[in-house]
């Protein structure tokens, strides 16, 4: 896909879906993401906040469910 192409609704799309670190963006819109990003405010602006949001969900610590749930789950209880 190419820059001219990615518009501000398929931006806000990847972005809600993989957050703000390009890394995270599927590898065929990439480059055309970072041009994007690189020539619209808007989409500067949404990546900012997408990063702040990214900050705060890294910063929870991962927990591990517990045997009994994971049993209910994979029962399908």
């Amino acid at each position: 896909m190419t820059a001219e192409r990615l518009n501000n609704e398929r931006f806000r799309a990847l972005i809600e879906a993989y957050g703000a670190a390009p890394a995270r963006w599927p590898e065929a819109e990439r480059e055309a993401a970072l041009a994007f990003l690189e020539h619209s405010g808007e989409a500067r602006e949404l990546s900012d906040r997408a990063g702040e949001l990214d900050a705060v969900l890294d910063g929870v610590p991962a927990t591990v469910p517990s045997a009994a749930l994971i049993g209910r789950l994979l029962a399908g209880r």
